[in-house]
């Protein structure tokens, strides 16, 4: 990994563009990465005011977000839930074991295998707070800049 965090994501299976890893970035490489980077702080900084406005924690806001829209909030796995995350399996079970406690998810046993739990979010959950603080609302205006291509650009508000 170099300083700067630069990483080559192949859209196709190669390694393509992997040969410029080593090269000093160029200027205007440093500017977009400092952009984008900025751009993420000022969305985080947006997520964590809705979060706090709907009384949860930023870990459950996150929680609750992938669980109603994995899979359209079919289900989701306490597995599936700690990758999209990117927290332990263990962490994630007592993250669902405290949604469960506050009602807002359920947990069922998945048919096909006994072994695994799936995570569902109950009718308190569902009509929660959270789809509106996801919506850009008056005062708020949608930055797009430099992730448009990232598939983000409809889910990043900012406070005017």
């Amino acid at each position: 990994m170099t300083l700067w965090g630069f990483v080559t994501i192949s859209t196709n299976g190669t390694d393509e563009g992997a040969e410029s890893l080593g090269k000093e970035p160029t200027q205007e490489e440093l500017a977009a990465l400092a952009r984008f980077r900025f751009a993420l702080r000022r969305f985080l900084a947006f997520s964590e005011q809705a979060a706090a406005d709907l009384g949860l924690t930023m870990q459950w806001y996150q929680a609750l977000l992938v669980i109603k829209t994995f899979r359209a909030g079919d289900h989701i796995s306490v597995g599936e839930l700690a990758e999209q995350l990117m927290i332990r399996d263990h962490s994630a079970a007592e993250l669902v074991s405290r949604l469960v406690q506050a009602k807002l998810v359920k947990r069922k046993t998945d048919p096909s295998d006994r072994r695994r739990s799936l995570v569902i979010m109950t009718v308190e959950g569902k009509q929660g707070r959270l789809p509106e603080s996801l919506q850009c609302r008056p005062g708020m205006t949608p930055r797009l800049g430099i992730i448009r291509g990232a598939g983000l650009a409809r889910s990043l508000c900012f406070k005017s």
